[in-house]
Parts: C-alpha cells; structure tokens; sequence
C-alpha cells in the first residue's frame, strides 16, 4: 500500500505488458498464469511494486524462451484434469481455484481464479475446485465429440483425500456442506455416470498447485516441467 503508483505513460506500459503476456500465459506458456493474474489485476491502478513483479515474469520468460508445450502421439486422446485449492489465501478470506487440463501430455486449458464463495475448510474449497475443473474439462471432451473424436474415462486428479471420500462416499446434503451442494452433486453424477473418475495424487505432482500460490525452488521446476517442455534445439532459433 506504500508504493507510489506509476505515471500516466508509464500505467499504459504496464497494463500493455500484462495483456500481452495473458494472451501468451494461456496460449504457450501456463506456467507464468498464477503471476500474470495477479498482474493483470493490478492493471487499473498500477504502482512500482507492480512494475517490479511485471519485469520479473518478463525477465523468467527471456531466461526460458526455449521452453513450449508438447503433445504426444497416440490413437486414442487420454485427457487429465487436476484440480487444487489453496484455502483462504485472499483478504477477503475467499480461496483460489487452480485447473489444468491435459491431452495427451499436452496443457489444452487451465484457470487460475479467485473463488466466488467463501468456504469453511480446505476439503470444501477443494470440492468447488473439482466442480469448476469438471465443468472445464466436459466442455473439452463435448468439443472433441462435436469432432467426432470420443474421449474414453477422464481421470480428475485430486490431492485432497477428504475431498475424495465427499465425493465417493458422500450421501444427502447435511448442514455442513448445503452451501456447496451444487457443486459437490454437479461433479459427482458426472463420477457416478463414468464420465469421469476420481484419482488421488500426491501434492508434490499436483499440477494445478502452479495456479493457486507463489511454488518456488525445486517444486516449482518440477512442476513447470509437468506442463512445459524444452524444445529441440533447431527450433530454439526461431525464437
């Protein structure tokens, strides 16, 4: 709240920069999502603390300029939806949604977004998680069966065990999860049907933890290299 905002000249800059690398975040480069959202958030009253966080994902993006997404070759399109949460994280007290979405090893979607609900415990948030990847991830397989492309069983990835047991075990809607009821039903008919099926992950493989919180060090390498890749070296050139 100390920093001096930015100039006139110096906003439009700025709010320029953070378009730009959206359009590129959910084109090629998902693993920059989480930080540009926070950027493009600030786009309206920009101060120097923005700036500095700005020139920092510029400056990661120049220093990994030969890395790309990369599709595998297969007869059959096996498609991966993880989905995470990171509990309470904003001021007002609402969590975060993170969604990546998989075809064949390659990233086909993803969100990063602040939840439009508060709730009351980290499995509930991560089940409004759930909801969004599953309505996310059933609108890409209706395009690929619009296609004519069928999409057998997509696994939903979750790290969150009570989470998990909400959905396979769950029965009517008590006092404590009314508010969410929606959501948890939504995904699972769509679980109970077969369309989709619940898999556990550990957290240092989930994915969609890059988008929901800062992941830093060797977690954050591991994760980057889940959805982004090094391209050959002829094509490095070209960049």
């Amino acid at each position: 709240s100390e920093s001096p905002p930015l100039s006139a000249e110096k906003g439009k800059v700025y709010h320029s920069g953070a378009a730009k690398l959206l359009f590129l975040a959910k084109r090629a480069r998902p693993d920059i999502l989480t930080a540009v959202n926070v950027c493009c958030g600030h786009v309206r009253a920009p101060v120097e603390q923005d700036w500095k966080r700005l020139d920092r994902v510029f400056r990661y993006l120049y220093g990994t300029r030969g890395y790309g997404l990369k599709f595998g070759r297969s007869n059959v399109l096996n498609m991966v939806c993880y989905s995470d949460a990171a509990f309470a994280c904003h001021g007002d007290y609402k969590s975060r949604t993170g969604v990546v979405i998989l075809c064949n090893g390659g990233v086909v979607a993803t969100k990063s977004s602040k939840q439009t609900l508060i709730t009351k415990s980290t499995p509930e948030s991560e089940l409004v998680a759930l909801s969004d990847g599953a309505t996310m991830v059933l609108g890409c397989k209706n395009f690929l069966h619009s296609l004519g492309v069928e999409v057998p069983t997509i696994r939903m990835m979750e790290d969150n065990r009570t989470a998990i047991d909400y959905i396979q075990f769950g029965g009517p809607i008590h006092a404590r999860t009314r508010y969410i009821g929606v959501k948890l039903y939504f995904a699972k008919e769509h679980i109970d049907s077969g369309e989709l099926i619940m898999v556990y992950c550990p957290t240092k493989e989930m994915l969609a933890d890059l988008m929901t919180k800062p992941v830093v060090g060797a977690l954050f390498v591991a994760l980057r290299d889940g959805i982004v890749y090094q391209l050959p070296m002829m094509l490095k050139g070209k960049l």
